[in-house]
């Protein structure tokens, strides 16, 4: 099931965050797994302002498969996507900046639609409405003080690889459209604890954040559903502009709309390791996430008031730039911890973010569609009443969750403005796979989403083509295509061992950035 504590805003000062350090680093070489979006030229960040923003229009296709033992399936074979995202920022003196975010226009706007998972997901397709997901992200102060840099106001959160927190920024090459983003109130401040006291050059790049939150939105909180989260929060870190090592530690607090509480701590190691070797660029880049607590949003037998969280996991991403043959490799491992006994009062299952893929079918479409079948079965009206607390927490929204996965690729510039990727996802679970309908159906025994006891979730092959275009010096356009196919594991077989079969997924890409 989907761990209820994921949706932990943690900490990020960007590269910018002391003005003073940027002149310096302006020069150095910018590391290969760098996250930022491909942004026109022309606009400098010395600018009084700026505007920038992107509008995508993404097509998917997908086979339509099977979703239960039943052979249910939601009708979803094709469906339209668009969002059109604006950020002006004024920045009138040195140290002082005004921020603002918003999408105006962002949803399904063609396509099939469907009722399954509509009460439970936080991306429903039950209607074509091209601007349901339209929201204000960011509208925030920044002030780099003789002290430090103070951050106010309405903010995404984001830190590291963006596992646990992610601000739910455009990619490239991820086979995937971002949708959420962690929005919070926050009252930040960031300094370097030690420059006061010593020159030294490590002095200069240690930074200690400390922040007080009231979130907005994420995947397990909506002020607008009622919902009510704190936290507090702080990390140390050392950061030069190739290189970053820190920690940071966030208390949660969280009042459900229904009264249920939440207090979970989260404790995350984040670090990168830039290599210039001449001919090529190595990067290494890791996360560690462990999370611990209670809860009584979601109770069992054995645990009727409350249970405990104690969940983990971690990313480890190594990242090779061959520089004349304009060839990247990467090779990415991950782990999300389960819960082999989902009912003995504690929760060991650990989800990623849901603005965090990898691939694009297994996670964001077979499991998340699948668990979202299962969160409806287990409330339908027609057998119980009053649906069981956290039931919803059974629809995983895409995130990675109970998985331990390989997925190395490989990105080939082949001229200035075309790219080809390739991707290879080969995933399990290292606990049993948990569909609380067949659960109970099976005497408490954690069985699959169509009856199985198998782990192993599948491997995935996945092909993109990306095509940029500059329009003018503020006008890009970004042209691409992308083919998938999965292999079903055992996970998803029957109880007699009937195999899913292949799942199949095309998608068409346009893209205007300025």
């Amino acid at each position: 099931m989907k761990h209820i504590a994921l949706g932990l805003v943690v900490l990020l000062v960007s590269a910018g965050a002391m003005a003073r350090d940027a002149k310096h680093q302006a020069k150095a070489a910018k590391p290969v797994e760098a996250l930022d979006y491909w942004t026109p030229k022309g606009q400098s960040p010395d600018n009084v302002f700026t505007i920038h923003g992107s509008y995508w229009l993404h097509y998917n296709h997908v086979t339509n498969f099977r979703l239960d033992e039943l052979g249910t399936r939601d009708g979803l074979h094709w469906y339209l996507d668009h969002r059109l995202r604006i950020r002006p920022v004024l920045h009138p003196i040195k140290s002082l900046k005004f921020v603002a975010e918003f999408d105006a226009l962002t949803g399904q706007i063609a396509g099939d639609t469907t009722m399954v998972g509509a009460d439970v997901l936080l991306w429903p397709r039950s209607s074509n409405r091209g601007y349901k997901q339209a929201a204000f992200r960011q509208g925030y102060i920044e002030w780099l003080s003789p002290i430090g840099m103070w951050r106010i106001g309405q903010m995404t959160s984001t830190w590291g690889l963006g596992m646990l927190a992610n601000g739910g920024g455009d990619r490239e090459s991820r086979f995937y459209d971002s949708r959420f983003g962690d929005l919070v109130d926050r009252v930040m401040f960031a300094t370097k604890p030690a420059a006061p006291f010593t020159d030294a050059k490590w002095a200069q790049n240690l930074y200690l954040a400390l922040g007080f939150d009231s979130v907005y939105r994420d995947e397990n909180a909506n002020v607008r559903d009622g919902d009510r989260a704190y936290e507090a929060i702080a990390a140390l870190f050392y950061k030069t502009a190739r290189d970053f090592l820190g920690v940071y530690t966030a208390y949660r607090h969280q009042r459900y709309a229904g009264g249920d509480k939440l207090s979970v701590t989260a404790v995350d190691l984040y670090g990168r390791k830039y290599f210039d070797l001449g001919w090529s660029d190595l990067q290494v880049a890791f996360e560690g996430t462990a999370l611990a607590g209670t809860t009584n949003h979601v109770v069992f037998l054995q645990s009727p008031n409350q249970v405990n969280v104690t969940a983990f996991g971690f990313i480890q991403r190594t990242t090779w730039h061959i520089k004349k043959a304009r060839l990247t490799t990467k090779l990415e491992l991950g782990f999300a911890s389960g819960d082999n006994d989902p009912s003995d009062g504690t929760v060991r299952s650990f989800s990623f973010d849901p603005d965090y893929h990898v691939g694009m079918i297994l996670f964001p479409e077979v499991v998340a569609r699948m668990s979202a079948r299962a969160a409806d079965r287990v409330a339908d009206p027609n057998l119980v009443q009053t649906p069981p607390k956290g039931y919803d927490m059974a629809a995983t929204n895409g995130s990675i969750t109970n998985a331990f996965y390989v997925a190395p690729s490989v990105r080939w510039q082949a001229t200035r403005g075309l790219s080809m990727t390739a991707l290879i996802l080969i995933a399990m679970a290292p606990a049993r796979i948990y569909s609380p309908y067949n659960t109970a159906a099976n005497g408490g025994f954690p069985v699959s989403y169509r009856g199985s006891t198998g782990r192993y979730l599948g491997t995935e092959l996945d092909y993109g083509l990306t095509w940029k275009l500059p329009l003018s010096q503020y006008l890009n356009v970004a042209l691409g295509g992308d083919l998938g196919m999965l292999i079903p594991g055992n996970a998803f077989n029957t109880s007699q061992g009937k195999a899913l079969g292949n799942v199949y997924k095309a998608r068409a890409r346009f893209d205007l950035i300025f």
